[in-house]
Formats: C-alpha cells, sequence, structure tokens
C-alpha cells in the first residue's frame, strides 16, 4: 500500500466520521421537534483499481422511521 493510498483512506475515513457526528447532531438538536425523523448516514466501501480498498464514503443520508406507526397514522386521518 503506497504512503498516498494510506493518507486517502485516512482522510476518508475522518471526512466519514464528519458527516456521522454531523448527523448524529441534527437528530439529538431536532429530538423533540415534531414530525422530525432520525436520520442515519449510509456508507460504503470505495474500491480504488486492482479490488483494492480505498476507504469509505457516504453513499446518503436516509431516514428512519417506523412503518407500522406511519400506517396506523394515515388510517386515522382518513
Amino acid at each position: 500500500m503506497s504512503l498516498t493510498l494510506a493518507l486517502r483512506s485516512a482522510l476518508s475515513g475522518l471526512s466519514v466520521a464528519q458527516v456521522g457526528m454531523d448527523v448524529v447532531s441534527a437528530n439529538i438538536t431536532n429530538a423533540n421537534t415534531p414530525g422530525y425523523t432520525r436520520k442515519t448516514a449510509e456508507l460504503a466501501t470505495q474500491v480504488v483499481g486492482m479490488q483494492r480498498g480505498g476507504g469509505v464514503q457516504v453513499t446518503q443520508i436516509s431516514r428512519k422511521i417506523d412503518e407500522f406507526l406511519s400506517t396506523e397514522l394515515r388510517g386515522v386521518q382518513t
């Protein structure tokens, strides 16, 4: 593993950690906000040439909702 690849992997890990902390911070800040749904950062491995690991990346920020409660709420409103 070259030094450049190692540094790039470390930098991607730090960047993903920062995004994760931002998501957690938003979840904590909005915990009592009506209608707010918890969010999570979805992660994936970065592959560089010849199937070598090159770090990690955030693929998306997704909402986590309780489908049962959502269905019940919609049923009550109709």
